[in-house]
């Protein structure tokens, strides 16, 4: 993962006060990874396969341009929802349709084992 450009900019950030979702204005510029960011989101990958969830990656030749996994525990008390975690397309390669294909392929795969909707975070 660490060959993924996460660089980005927010705008802002979306709270939740007494079940209302409020949109707060708040640049943040994002330059690369933090320390602790990878190796959670390796095994993380790692133990929602070992659980049978899935993963899919996208390559420029040796380079990994895009990640998704999927957790198979259903979220909440709802066994026919799975979280999608993580979804990651380096910089060079968004808008291009990588993110999009990357969540097709996790959607046919979530659909495969039953499930009806996929958990975003």
């Amino acid at each position: 993962m660490s060959d993924i450009d996460r660089a980005e900019t927010i705008d802002g950030v979306y709270t939740s006060t007494n079940g209302i979702l409020t949109f707060v204005q708040k640049r943040i510029d994002v330059h690369g990874w933090y320390e602790t960011e990878i190796p959670a989101h390796d095994s993380g990958i790692r133990a929602a396969l070992d659980r049978g969830g899935a993963a899919f990656g996208a390559w420029d030749g040796d380079t990994l341009d895009g990640i998704i996994g999927l957790r198979i525990e259903p979220v909440g008390d709802d066994p026919k929802v799975m979280q999608l975690e993580p979804l990651h397309v380096s910089a060079p390669y968004r808008n291009q349709g990588i993110g999009r294909k990357l969540v097709e392929m996790i959607a046919e795969r979530a659909w495969s084992l039953g499930r009806i909707a996929i958990y975003i975070s």
